[in-house]
């Protein structure tokens, strides 16, 4: 199922009447579908919906490239989810900050699939945030927000001068601390 708009309400009818339904949980999986395909800056560069990923909720994907690629973040960015794959890294670098603000009621995903990869500009979380992905991500500057950030799957290595307030936790994966205020 995916909805049209941005609220919309699912009726749930036994197949068979006067028997009962049990529901056990409902999950909301996050559709890369805004992918990177050329430029160096955020803002000019060509992305497959034809707009530029900028808002609560918003999403980039960054698939494998056939070398290294750095992004320019020549403007301060809100998205709500990232990703990274191939073994040629991405790095988003520049003076802005990114900031990861999820829909509401969400968690950011920051998933690195493969390979490693870096965001050397500022990163702000302003929700929940959960890193999957057998890949490595290295957040090089600062991380700040009141955010919970979680390792979900592969390496996160936290190696900037941070001042975030989340709770910063390991569930499945690996958190390396290579700051002495990471």
């Amino acid at each position: 199922f995916m909805p049209s708009v941005t609220d919309e309400s699912i009726i749930f009818l036994p197949n068979n009447p006067g028997n009962t339904m049990h529901f056990f949980a409902f999950t909301t999986e996050e559709v890369f579908n805004n992918q990177w395909s050329g430029g160096a800056s955020w803002t000019s560069a060509a992305w497959s919906k034809a707009f530029t990923p900028n808002a609560p909720g918003a999403n980039a994907d960054f698939t494998n490239q056939v070398s290294p690629t750095v992004i320019n973040l020549d403007t301060n960015i809100a998205l709500g989810h990232i990703r990274f794959d191939g073994t040629n890294a991405w790095s988003i670098s520049g003076a802005n900050t990114l900031s990861f603000q999820p829909d509401t009621g969400g968690i950011s995903v920051i998933c690195a699939v493969t390979g490693v990869h870096a965001i050397a500009a500022a990163v702000n979380l302003q929700g929940n945030c959960i890193k999957f992905g057998l890949g490595t991500l290295v957040l090089t500057n600062t991380l700040s927000g009141s955010g919970n950030l979680t390792v979900g799957g592969g390496t996160l290595i936290l190696s900037g001068n941070n001042s975030h307030s989340g709770i910063t936790e390991a569930n499945n994966g690996e958190l390396k601390l290579t700051h002495s205020n990471a």
